[in-house]
């Protein structure tokens, strides 16, 4: 009889392929409505290519030798489209940071068109017109065609070979989207103890861009090749904006918050480029977020201490005139040159160093605060929180109210027939209204628990419980002042009151949010404020049974939809793809990096549809019908996918395969009939991993 059920069970997983292609073809006779939006430029093609330039020697004509291999270390014969750069490391002097000079120059005429522009402008740009000898070992030498002993058009660039030198390369072709830097010192042939400018790392970009930052086609993808071209003197001549690499990259982060003119580009076959919508994910003060003085990869990063300078500093303070001291604290020093920025912007001076005079006190004063659930005893009509607040730097513990702005408890819990939260809110308290002190140092505040009217209503017969405290502080005691952050805390407990707890499954870190997001501040600290930096924490409200009502009951929402943690944070971040974010309040979001890549957010593995367990509360889903409200459902495995592939096709596809899409509540099953891991689980053939660049 095994054997039977085992052979009947095979034939059904051979029939899957043949099932899906039936499917596809059937798709192709009905329509899936009008095409969507062009989706995100794809990632740079042939991953795995690694160019490495082992040498260079300039005599007057630079001459580059460089080694191509795959992602296994073998070589690449063949290539046949290479570009090169190179620039020299100006040192700065009077005030000036030091900056790269490129001899490899053009001039850009404006041309006619609606754009500001009037003026030809010089660029820096890359060569390819050289002599490129292939060794058919996967080893190439380069000669460049421009003799730097003679450069004096457009612009006058003197060959000094004590100083500092940048050659970049990058690949063409089917090796798109592969560069290799080389920086050495010509008159000694040194590349170690040089000056140098390596002032932020491309693992920090790639932090919030992932792999996927790349421009001009895709073919330049590291920010130390990106600025051999992007040096102080290159402009673009349809805006006249600067294109030098520290006044545009930050002038774009700044984004829809840069004062005065947006940054506006004209970029390839005269596409206009408008930054103004923008949206930096966390508080652009965070000067050290990018230029990190302790990461070794970027020994001068401290250039944003020693050398502060009116280029780096007005491309976020653009509406500063440094020539008549408009917007400019201290005015009457005028005219102000990079000579004199130092006099105040110093460690002693009147405005502190640069980061000092950019720290947020708010966020300083939010790590001074530290929230304890210490323990939980359930009676019959309550649940009995122990909790504390302390000062992490001393250990000291706070009284309370003190300086709090707000202070609550929360109890929520999983059920038997459920592995996640399905009462649609926790339980609560004020803990700074009614908590008192337990006479231990720590304070205890109760938590009404209620009739179980309707089932599920009251923890009954839980698995697991899970207190949560959240809350805020005024800045400095300062009542409807600044507010202050402060990062929730949860602990889980046994019913039994065993010291053995299965704890709630850990999807994503919070850590991996804060890498965008910023610590203590941003979209990561929400409801006023009150609930900061713990996922664990959110996804007590933000569960499967909650839904958020439409434009007849909340005007800022046009869209009725669920606030499951789940969907709405895959909806928010795949906006892009969607075509259409229902959660208008934030926007139309622009996410840094492939919404696809799964790991940058999910620890570990789990994204995989294997961690949506199948008892798991389906999705609830609110439709707003004239005056009746509806509540519907989706199944747990199609919630995660729905949240980004929506439409009539995904649907049917998910439908087909046992998933139940916004159905009501009567015809709800679960655990339903999905078969989705039978083609996207771990090893199979559309493993979710797989079709996802998950990196």
């Amino acid at each position: 009889m095994y054997m039977a059920n085992l052979n009947h069970f095979n034939r059904f997983l051979a029939l899957i392929p043949m099932t899906l292609v039936i499917v596809a073809l059937a798709g192709c006779g009905g329509s899936s409505g009008s095409p969507g939006a062009p989706g995100p430029e794809g990632p740079p093609g042939a991953p795995g290519v690694q160019a490495t330039i082992n040498q260079v020697t300039i005599s007057s004509t630079p001459v580059v030798d460089f080694t191509v291999v795959d992602e296994r270390g073998f070589a690449i014969p063949g290539i046949t489209q290479a570009s090169f750069t190179i620039a020299k490391l100006v040192p700065g002097r009077d005030g000036d940071s030091s900056a790269w000079q490129s001899y490899l120059n053009r001039i850009e005429q404006p041309g006619t068109g609606d754009w500001p522009g009037t003026e030809p402008q010089i660029q820096a740009i890359a060569e390819s017109n050289g002599t490129l000898q292939d060794n058919g070992d996967g080893t190439y030498r380069y000669t460049f065609a421009t003799d730097l002993s003679t450069v004096t058009e457009p612009l006058a660039v003197s060959y000094q070979p004590e100083l500092t030198h940048l050659v970049g390369l990058q690949l063409g072709g089917a090796t798109a989207g592969t560069n290799a830097i080389y920086s050495f010192q010509p008159s000694s042939g040194r590349t170690f103890n040089i000056p140098d400018r390596r002032i932020v790392a491309q693992e920090t970009c790639g932090t919030c861009h992932g792999a996927s930052l790349n421009a001009h086609g895709g073919s330049r993808v590291d920010a130390e090749y990106c600025v051999a071209c992007h040096n102080p003197g290159t402009t673009d001549a349809q805006s006249g904006e600067s294109l030098d690499y520290r006044v545009m990259v930050h002038k774009i982060h700044m984004g829809a918050d840069l004062p005065g003119e947006p940054y506006v580009l004209w970029g390839f076959r005269d596409s206009r480029k408008d930054f103004s919508d923008v949206a930096h994910p966390q508080d652009v003060r965070n000067c050290a977020t990018c230029h990190d003085p302790n990461n070794p990869r970027t020994p001068q990063s401290s250039q944003i201490l020693t050398h502060p300078n009116i280029a780096a500093c007005g491309s976020c303070h653009a509406d500063v005139n440094f020539q008549t001291g408009e917007n400019h604290i201290r005015g009457e020093n005028l005219p102000v040159t990079n000579d004199s920025c130092t006099a105040c912007h110093s460690t002693g001076g009147v405005a502190g160093s640069v980061l000092e005079s950019h720290a947020i006190p708010t966020k300083l004063a939010s790590g001074e605060f530290q929230l304890n659930v210490l323990g939980l005893q359930r009676q019959a009509d309550q649940a009995l929180v122990t909790f504390s607040v302390t000062n992490p730097q001393d250990g000291s513990a706070y009284e309370l109210p003190g300086d709090f702005r707000a202070l609550a408890a929360r109890l929520h819990w999983t059920e038997r027939s459920s592995s996640d939260y399905g009462r649609p809110f926790p339980l609560g308290a004020n803990a700074l209204a009614n908590a008192v002190p337990d006479g231990a140092g720590a304070y205890e505040v109760p938590i009404a628990i209620p009739p179980n009217d309707p089932p599920g209503n009251a923890p009954v017969d839980p698995t697991l419980l899970t207190v949560s405290l959240e809350g805020s502080a005024w800045l400095d005691g300062v009542e409807d002042g600044e507010v202050v952050r402060i990062a929730g805390a949860t602990r889980f407990f046994a019913p039994n009151g065993a010291a053995d707890v299965v704890q709630r499954r850990q999807v994503v870190e919070d850590e991996a949010c804060q890498s965008c997001h910023g610590q203590y501040e941003g979209p990561y600290s929400g409801h006023g404020q009150d609930r900061t930096d713990h996922v664990q924490m959110c996804v007590m409200c933000h569960n499967p049974s909650q839904a958020r009502p439409g434009a007849a009951e909340s005007p800022r929402e046009p869209h009725e939809t669920s606030t499951d943690m789940m969907y709405m944070t895959h909806a928010i971040h795949a906006s892009d793809i969607r075509g259409d974010n229902e959660y208008r309040s934030f926007g139309d979001l622009g996410y840094p990096r492939p919404s696809s890549d799964c790991r940058a957010c999910h620890t570990s593995d789990t994204f995989q549809l294997t961690s949506v367990p199948r008892n798991k509360p389906a999705m609830a889903t609110r439709v707003w019908n004239g005056d009746d409200v509806q509540d519907t459902f989706v199944s747990p495995q199609s919630a995660v996918c729905w949240s980004c592939h929506i439409g009539a096709s995904a649907e049917n596809h998910m439908s087909f395969f046992g998933g139940q899409i916004n159905v009501p509540g009567a015809e709800l099953q679960i655990p339903g009939q999905e078969t989705c891991v039978g083609c996207h689980g771990p090893g199979r053939v559309l493993d979710v991993g797989a079709v996802h660049p998950v990196r």
